[in-house]
């Protein structure tokens, strides 16, 4: 039973920074916002990136088009950061020896 919650622990944060990398990536190119796969992609992502989102000033090329967002990069870090640490108490809680 724990295998399964762990299973589903691991998919559901590798989801989440599959949607973070995305994020990344169309503010990196400059996607367009109007875009529907865009605004999704921004919308589901915006609660997770909220709380870094003033963390650092974001540098931009090309006339402020394309974002180097420095913000979803420390989110993906944290989150992974967040999964080890769950995942070693787990660990502790449930050793059987």
């Amino acid at each position: 039973m724990l295998d399964k919650f762990v299973q589903g622990i691991l998919y559901l944060v590798a989801a989440l920074e599959v949607l973070l990398a995305l994020r990344f990536m169309l503010r990196l190119t400059a996607a367009n916002p109007d875009n529907t796969f865009a605004s999704v992609i921004y919308g589901l992502s915006r609660p997770f990136v909220q709380p870094f989102s003033t963390l650092f000033i974001s540098p931009t090329f090309n006339g402020s088009l394309h974002i180097l967002d420095l913000n979803v990069l420390v989110a993906m870090a944290a989150y992974m950061a967040l999964l080890a640490l769950f995942l070693g108490f787990l660990r502790i809680a449930f050793d059987n020896n």
